[in-house]
C-alpha cells in the first residue's frame, strides 16, 4: 500500500514537471516569435526607407534637389488630369540663367553649382509647397510648373524670383518664357508643343536682354 502511494506521488511529480517543462518551452517559442516579428518589422522599415531613397534618386536632380526632366513627363499627366477635373489653368515656365558660363569661367564651377542650388531654393520660397514644382531640364535650364496660375500671375512670381537671384549673384539673371494652359487644352499629346512655345519665348527674352546690354 505504501509503495503504491509513493509511486503515485512520483508519477504525479513527473507529470507536473513535464507540464512545467512544456510551459517553459511554449514561453520560449513565444519569445522567439516576438523577436522574429520585431526583426521582420525592422527589415520592412529599412526596405521602405531604401525604396524611398531609390525613388528620390530616380526623380530628383542630384545637385540641385529639383525634380529631373524624366519625372516631369510623369508628373504632368497627373497635373493635367487634375486641371481638367477642377477646371483651372496651368502655367509652364521655361527658365534659363543668363551668363551662367561667365560665372563658371570667372568665379569657378563651385560658385556655379552654388548658384544653381540657391536658385532652386529661391523658386521654392516664392512658389507654393506641395502644389508648384521645379524641374531641372539640363545645365542651367529649368522648367517651373505653376498650378491654378495665369500668365499674369506667373509673370509676377518670376519677376520676384529674378530680383532675388540678382541679389545673390549680380553677374546673372533670368530669361524665361511662360505658356498658360487652359483646362480643355491640358492634354498629354500637347506637352511638347507647350514646352516648345515656352522655350521660344524664353530665347526671345534672352536675345532682347543681350541686345539691350549691347
Amino acid at each position: 500500500m505504501l509503495r503504491r502511494l509513493i509511486k503515485k506521488m512520483q508519477d504525479t511529480f513527473k507529470s507536473e514537471k513535464n507540464e512545467l517543462a512544456l510551459l517553459e518551452e511554449v514561453a520560449n517559442l513565444n519569445n522567439e516569435l516576438i523577436n522574429y516579428q520585431r526583426e521582420i518589422t525592422k527589415k520592412s522599415l529599412e526596405l521602405e526607407l531604401l525604396n524611398k531613397k531609390l525613388e528620390q534618386l530616380a526623380t530628383t536632380d542630384y545637385l540641385t534637389n529639383a525634380y529631373n526632366r524624366r519625372y516631369f513627363f510623369e508628373k504632368i499627366k497627373e497635373e493635367f488630369a487634375r486641371a481638367r477635373r477642377f477646371n483651372y489653368k496651368i502655367s509652364i515656365v521655361m527658365v534659363d540663367l543668363n551668363d551662367f558660363k561667365k560665372i563658371n569661367d570667372t568665379c569657378g564651377h563651385a560658385e556655379g553649382d552654388r548658384i544653381l542650388k540657391e536658385f532652386v531654393t529661391i523658386v521654392r520660397r516664392y512658389t507654393r509647397e506641395g502644389l508648384d514644382n521645379i524641374f531641372r531640364f539640363g545645365g542651367d535650364e529649368f522648367l517651373i510648373l505653376l498650378l491654378n496660375c495665369s500668365n499674369t500671375e506667373a509673370e509676377k512670381i518670376l519677376r520676384r524670383i529674378n530680383t532675388e537671384l540678382k541679389k545673390l549673384q549680380p553677374l546673372t539673371g533670368l530669361s524665361y518664357g511662360i505658356y498658360e494652359i487652359l483646362p480643355d487644352d491640358a492634354k498629354e499629346e500637347f506637352v511638347e508643343y507647350f514646352i516648345k512655345i515656352a522655350d521660344e519665348r524664353m530665347y526671345e527674352m534672352k536675345n532682347e536682354d543681350t541686345r539691350d546690354r549691347g
